[in-house]
């Protein structure tokens, strides 16, 4: 390992509340800088126009056929991929419709592969009567698919509000924290023997 801090990407702008998105990933931010050793920047998926469309079904792991000649990723995805690859870490910040998922951003990451393999990803989840946390279950298991790591402990917020978010900060700390120790383990890790899944 380099020595580096870790490079960790909050990811919004999945489906949810743009606004209300940006605030949650600004306090994220802050928390990060302050209590632990990661890097933070955000990943807007929504500036990103991502296909609306999943990846073909039985497309090559990590180089779908789509978007014109065979093995090539629509335009939009192969700009995303280096942030996403150069993250260590990530932090979702989802939204919860009907006890789910928004559907893009299931499809965003589901157009990516290797970007996600052998890193952790925390979860902070708002929306629905529960905070999100079941949108926040459905992630862990689809990025575990993804050969990601989910952190224990997801964070649930209820308003961007400062005496709300407040309230929730010595969890999200402790998220952070992990996630920070995951990141540089991780990274020693895929450095000694890059995966292969």
């Amino acid at each position: 390992m380099d020595g580096t801090r870790p490079r960790m990407a909050i990811v919004i702008g999945g489906g949810g509340a743009p606004r209300f998105e940006a605030a949650v990933a600004d306090w994220l931010t802050g928390l990060a800088h302050a209590g632990t050793g990661l890097e933070a920047a955000t990943i807007d998926l929504a500036a990103a126009c991502l296909p609306a469309d999943p990846p073909p079904l039985g497309a090559p792991s990590g180089d779908p056929d789509a978007d014109g000649a065979p093995g090539t990723r629509p335009c939009s995805v192969r700009d995303l991929a280096p942030w996403l690859a150069g993250a260590d870490a990530f932090v979702v910040v989802t939204a919860e419709y009907h006890h789910g998922v928004p559907g893009p951003l299931k499809t965003a990451v589901d157009w990516f592969d290797a970007e996600w393999w052998a890193k952790p990803v925390g979860f902070c989840s708002y929306g629905g009567h529960a905070g999100g946390s079941h949108a926040a279950h459905q992630l862990r298991e689809v990025f575990a698919s993804a050969h990601a790591v989910p952190v224990p402990d997801p964070v649930a917020v209820r308003s961007p509000d400062t005496a709300l978010l407040a309230g929730a900060a010595r969890h999200a700390e402790g998220m952070l924290r992990r996630l920070d120790w995951w990141a540089r383990a991780l990274r020693s890790a895929r450095d000694r023997c890059p995966p292969a899944f």
